[in-house]
Formats: C-alpha cells, sequence, structure tokens
C-alpha cells in the first residue's frame, strides 16, 4: 500500500507519517522529487531537489510513477522508490 499525505506547509504531513513509522515496522518514508527549493525547515531523505531541466528528462523517461504540479513547481515519485520496498516485502512472506 502507498500512501500519500498532500496538504499545506505546516499542516502535519511529516507529524502523521513520523506517528505511522514509529507504530508501524514495515512502514518506509519514500523521497519525493521536486523542481523546488528546499525549505530552511526541509528534513533529509524527504524530497530530492531536481532542476527543471532533470524532472523534465526523467518524466520523458518514464522515471516517475505520478507527477503533478501547482504553479511552476512538479514533483513526482519516481517507480524505483517504491519496487525495491515492495518486493523485499513480499520475499519475506
Amino acid at each position: 500500500m502507498i500512501v500519500t499525505f498532500t496538504g499545506a506547509s505546516g499542516s502535519g504531513k511529516t507529524t502523521i507519517a513520523n506517528a505511522i513509522l514509529e507504530r508501524v515496522p514495515s512502514a518506509q518514508l519514500l523521497t519525493s522529487n521536486t523542481t523546488r527549493n528546499p525549505r530552511p525547515t526541509a528534513l533529509p531523505r524527504v524530497d530530492s531537489y531536481l532542476d527543471r531541466e532533470r524532472f523534465e528528462q526523467m518524466e520523458a523517461d518514464g522515471h516517475f510513477l505520478w507527477t503533478a504540479g501547482l504553479a511552476e513547481t512538479r514533483s513526482g515519485r519516481a517507480e524505483t522508490c517504491w519496487i525495491t520496498p515492495c518486493a523485499s516485502t513480499r520475499s519475506g512472506l
């Protein structure tokens, strides 16, 4: 299962994600790819910052499971971010 938290900055997405990570041993945090600049409060391993050209090339190459845009910013989840965790979880069954 993949769960995505979407909301404004400061709305509690990271707090909720951290609570789930503490309570569900098999849960994993996946990195997002974004064209926005890092915020001063950015947490390590939460976002991967790409320039617009690199993002668009990765998108054209089919690297992302999904992408979204808001204003000038693009975001996406790389396909490889979830295949490995899913495969390792299934192999343990």
